[in-house]
């Protein structure tokens, strides 16, 4: 576990790992809990604050058939996701 401060702004780069219990948010069925990769661009809207997270080459080796074929139906990108600061955690990177 990390002790970097709820303040901390994470810039592009930092490795991140989503923490327990998150779900992707277009596909709540999709547990993410322990995907990792980099902090591609740190988003801020009023009513969007987060980070856009690009997936690291072990997450999109195990990421499941159904997710991406989903997401190419619906012109999503499978190898990234936007998800808020309270569901991720900095870590080392590899």
């Amino acid at each position: 576990m990390s002790n970097v401060s709820s303040m901390t702004i994470l810039r592009a780069g930092t490795f991140v790992r989503v923490k327990p219990g998150v779900r992707m948010p277009e596909y709540p069925s999709l547990d993410i809990s322990g995907w990792t990769g980099h902090v591609h661009q740190l988003v801020r809207k009023p009513a969007h604050n987060g980070y856009l997270i690009e997936w690291d080459e072990p997450t999109l080796a195990a990421i499941p058939a159904e997710y991406i074929r989903k997401c190419d139906e619906r012109g999503l990108l499978h190898d990234m996701a936007f998800l808020k600061k309270d569901q991720i955690e900095p870590i080392e990177s590899r």
